[in-house]
C-alpha cells in the first residue's frame, strides 16, 4: 500500500459537523470534508470547480489522534435581522436571504449570542490512499502540500498551522505501519522531532511500536488497518456538495493500535 502521511497540528482548530442556530461546535478530530479541503487549497482548487467532486471521491483517509486539544469556546455577539422580516423579505422576494449583505439589507437588525467552539494545541496524523480513479496522484498532493497554492488551515480559516504538514509517501503493508514509517522519519530529522515534540507531550519516546492513540479509518481501509476495530462511528461529513454546503453520512472504523499485531485496546 502507497499512502500519503503527514502532520496536522495547530494552535487553534475546528471542525464543524452539523451546526444549529447561534451553536457551531467543533468534531473532537478531523473530518473527512475538512482533509479533502485542505487537499483543495494545496491544489489551488475553488470550492466552485467541478473537479471538488472527483477530489472528495478519490481517496480513503484515517486520521491518528497524537494530542487531544482542549475545547474553547469563543462568545461574541451578531447582528441579525427577526425571523419575521426574513420571513417577510422570503415571501416578497420567493426566496430567504442567500448572503449574509443580503440578510444584513432586511433591516431592524438585532443582536445575538452566539457561540464557536474550537481546539487548542492538538494534533493529528493524516493518512491518504489513492482510490482507483484518483485524480491526483499522492506524490501530487505531497508536492502541493509543501507548497500549496492557499493557506492551509486547520478548518475554519482563522485556523492556521503551527506546524509545515510535512508530507511523506511511504510503503507499508498496513495503516498502522504507515504511521510508525512516518513517525521513523521524522524522528530522525532532530529540528522537526524538535518542533513536533511541543504538540506531542503524552506521546511515548520510542517511535519504533505504536503509540496508544485512537485511529479513525474510512470503511474502505478495513483489509489493511493493522488493528482490530472497537466500534463503527457514522459521521456526516462526506462531502455531496461543496458549493451548497451538503453532507453526507460516513462510516469510520475506530480503535487502537497498542502493539505490533492484531490488538486494541
Amino acid at each position: 500500500m502507497q499512502a500519503l502521511v503527514f502532520t496536522l497540528a495547530a494552535p487553534m482548530m475546528a471542525f464543524g459537523e452539523i451546526a444549529v442556530d447561534e451553536r457551531r461546535g467543533t468534531a473532537s478530530r478531523p473530518t473527512r470534508s475538512a482533509v479533502i479541503g485542505l487537499l483543495a487549497a494545496a491544489l489551488g482548487i475553488p470550492r466552485t470547480d467541478p473537479r471538488q467532486v472527483a477530489l472528495a471521491e478519490g481517496y480513503d483517509i484515517a486520521v491518528r489522534t497524537d494530542l487531544p486539544g482542549r475545547l474553547l469556546a469563543d462568545y461574541h455577539t451578531v447582528q441579525v435581522p427577526p425571523a419575521s422580516a426574513v420571513s417577510r423579505t422570503a415571501k416578497s422576494a420567493g426566496r430567504r436571504p442567500a448572503t449574509r449583505a443580503e440578510e444584513l439589507a432586511v433591516g431592524d437588525l438585532g443582536t445575538k449570542l452566539t457561540r464557536r467552539d474550537y481546539l487548542t494545541d492538538a494534533a493529528f496524523t493524516v493518512l491518504i490512499v489513492a482510490r482507483d480513479g484518483a485524480p491526483v496522484p499522492v506524490e501530487d498532493l505531497a508536492s502541493a502540500l509543501e507548497r500549496p497554492a492557499w493557506r492551509l488551515s486547520a478548518g475554519r480559516r482563522s485556523c492556521p498551522l503551527g506546524l509545515p504538514p510535512a508530507p511523506r509517501v511511504v510503503e507499508a503493508a498496513t495503516v498502522v505501519e504507515a504511521f510508525m514509517a512516518y513517525d521513523l522519519a521524522e524522528e530522525a530529522i532532530p529540528e522537526r522531532a524538535a518542533l513536533k515534540s511541543l504538540f506531542r507531550k503524552d506521546r511515548p519516546v520510542d517511535a519504533t511500536a505504536p503509540a496508544p492513540t485512537p485511529i479513525a479509518a474510512d470503511i474502505g481501509l478495513a483489509p489493511v488497518l493493522g488493528f482490530t476495530p472497537s466500534r463503527r462511528e457514522t459521521r456526516r461529513d462526506a462531502v455531496a456538495d461543496r458549493r451548497r454546503w451538503q453532507f453526507a453520512p460516513r462510516v469510520e472504523l475506530v480503535g487502537q493500535a497498542v502493539a505490533t499485531g492484531d490488538r486494541t485496546r
